[in-house]
């Protein structure tokens, strides 16, 4: 699968911060499949600050819900709530995606 290419970020200059957020995602593995039918894959975008704070935006539904909350709150509450780990997010450069 080709690496989706976004024109608008690609030719940015890359910088190194300390107090950078680190991405995260809200994602349900493809198995077990005893999880009442939901579909696997990213529930949710987290982006977590060094911190503790967290800006996490839900992706099912209708509309995105963002919410602002501290990532302990992502970790114990949503979560639980979405059947979803909290997994930290490492960038692909091509290939076969890791799994």
């Amino acid at each position: 699968m080709p690496v989706p290419q976004f024109c608008a970020i690609d030719d940015l200059e890359v910088v190194a911060l300390a107090d950078a957020p680190r991405l995260c995602a809200l994602y349900r593995h493809p198995e077990p499949a005893d999880q009442d039918d939901l579909p696997p894959g990213v529930a949710g975008w987290v982006l977590a600050w060094p911190d503790g704070s967290a800006l996490t935006v839900l992706t099912e539904g209708d509309r995105p819900q963002i919410i602002s909350a501290p990532l302990s709150s992502v970790e114990r509450r949503w979560s639980a709530l979405l059947c979803a780990d909290l997994v930290a997010i490492a960038h692909h450069s091509g290939g076969s995606p890791a799994r």
